[in-house]
């Protein structure tokens, strides 16, 4: 009886999660400063080994949600470069899982979004001098 009980709780807090959802309200459920450092740290890593342009310190917001490279928002950067910053985000939250023996499917798929590189409009951020790989 008490397993009953504890699936039925379960299942409404699940019910209330996906009411939040709906009306846009956040989760607690926030990361420590340090957890949120080291993750921050691993897709540095891998967008200095890709050798992305002015990489800069990398750091996570916890207000966003989101990472921050060279003193800007991911959001802000162009459809392409924001395409490559996910990718990095996408595979640093593999290896950053790896490391410590986290759940993870151990594997990731990166979908044609990587496609959307294109010759910038300004010089900012124009690739083509790089050896972004």
């Amino acid at each position: 009886y008490a397993t009953v009980q504890d699936m039925e709780r379960r299942r409404a807090d699940l019910e209330k999660g996906t009411e939040d959802e709906k009306a846009g309200v956040v989760t607690n459920a926030d990361l420590s400063s340090t957890v949120a450092h080291s993750f921050a740290k691993t897709v540095e890593g891998i967008l200095t080994g890709w050798h992305f342009p002015e990489v800069g310190d990398v750091y996570f917001d916890s207000k966003s949600r989101d990472l921050v490279i060279a003193g800007k928002s991911r959001s802000a950067f162009g459809k392409g470069l924001r395409a490559i910053t996910h990718a990095a985000f996408t595979l640093g939250l593999l290896a950053f899982c790896r490391e410590r023996h986290t759940p993870h499917t151990g594997f990731v798929v990166l979908d044609s979004p990587l496609l959307a590189y294109r010759e910038p409009d300004g010089t900012e951020y124009d690739l083509t001098g790089t050896d972004l790989k």
